[in-house]
């Protein structure tokens, strides 16, 4: 039992000092950011990080199709493509989160009646799966007929009974004044702290209802302690990195083609999804920094990525390694430009280079940190993945 207690001390004032950082950097200077004819070859050769949609589990679906009345074949009208999953590194599902098809270019406003007591004015964004809940329909609710900012959530698991919860409503950017997100922010997003789909130009979060049951943070976190502190003892960082905000990932063409075909076959939620092992783990920076990483990648398995080293050779993989994550084009602003990231092996000198998306990720809001680590095909401090 002692030892147990003395264990678990330990443990605990490591993740404390991951989060902070260690009280000492390291002495050496971070690798150079690569030269203009580097980057320009990158991103001609690539065009951008290619996106592959997982898709959610088939049997999302079939939980769905008892729903009526306004819930009606609400599981035909849903954004496959879309869809996000936290996976958690026990390969268990944890949560999926499906926009309703066309979210990006509606309005957010009531247009249907949320049964229950009492019926309100409503509209339906999306579908969810949730540990320990189940399959759900998702239905913002609003105050009044006339109003644009839900007050609401309903998640119904019959046609009439439903969880509730607060959203948080927050607004993207629109540079070009087209009242449209660019396709990079379409869809749903899952971090450590929000759950979100994109409506329009807003997007509508909701906290997990149990991190117990919908996140995996404490394993995640641990994936991450090493790298960070290596990284501190190397090199001579300013920032730090948000290691209890940390989240899983499927990056990497093959993998998530993999985990689609999974999804396509399993018969339970409560199956082990064996194609589906998150081959990532990532964080962001606490703080932005020039010359400073925007955040920490542990890669456990194999990705599929446009991978170049250095010297400009495209291997199209990238090795499992720990990397800190660097923007290579930190001038590129605009949603929806390409851009490159530097992956910095902290262990040794075998450094890669990857086409971004320039990204919002998260619209602002004055709850929600727009730069997080986020389930989107990957998304930290405004890049895509």
């Amino acid at each position: 039992m002692r030892k147990s207690l003395l264990f678990s001390a330990l443990l605990a004032l490591m993740l404390l000092i991951s989060v902070a950082g260690p009280a000492s950097a390291g002495s050496q200077a971070l690798p150079a950011l690569p030269p203009s004819w580097l980057i320009n070859k990158v991103i001609s050769q690539t065009g951008g990080p290619t996106f592959t949609p997982i898709g959610a589990p088939e049997i999302l679906y079939d939980g769905l199709m008892p729903l009526n009345g306004p819930l009606d074949f609400i599981e035909f009208y849903l954004d496959d493509e879309q869809a996000v999953s936290y996976i958690a590194t026990n390969d268990y599902l944890y949560e999926t989160v499906v926009p309703i098809w066309g979210a990006s270019w509606m309005n957010l406003a009531p247009d249907i009646t949320a049964p229950g007591t009492p019926a309100v004015p409503g509209q339906v964004i999306g579908a969810t799966y949730q540990r320990g809940r189940g399959v759900m329909a998702i239905v913002a609710t609003f105050p009044n007929w006339t109003s644009t900012t839900p007050n609401g959530l309903r998640f119904y698991y019959t046609s009439t009974s439903y969880y509730s919860a607060l959203p948080v409503v927050a607004t993207f950017y629109d540079p070009n004044a087209d009242w449209m997100v660019e396709p990079t922010e379409e869809g749903a997003v899952i971090s450590d702290k929000w759950s979100c789909i994109v409506v329009g130009l807003k997007q509508v979060c909701w906290a997990p209802y149990s991190t117990s049951q919908l996140r995996d943070s404490g394993a995640v976190q641990s994936l991450l302690v090493a790298a960070n502190a290596q990284a501190h003892s190397r090199f001579n960082l300013t920032v730090s990195f948000a290691v209890n905000d940390a989240v899983p990932d499927l990056i990497g063409t093959n993998r998530r083609y993999w985990c689609g075909s999974d999804f396509d076959v399993k018969q339970r939620f409560t199956e082990v999804m064996g194609g589906c092992q998150p081959n990532l783990a990532f964080v962001h920076a606490t703080t932005t920094a020039v010359g400073q990483p925007i955040g920490l990648w542990v890669v456990r398995y194999p990705a599929e990525l446009k991978a170049y080293d250095m010297a400009g050779n495209y291997w199209g993989w990238l090795p499992p390694n720990s990397y800190l994550v660097m923007d290579a084009t930190p001038s590129r602003n605009i949603p929806g430009q390409v851009g490159v990231l530097m992956l910095v092996d902290i262990y040794g000198s075998q450094h890669f280079l990857i086409p971004s998306n320039v990204m919002q990720g998260f619209g602002q809001s004055i709850i929600i940190n727009e730069w997080e680590a986020a389930i989107k095909d990957g998304t930290l401090r405004f890049r895509g993945f």
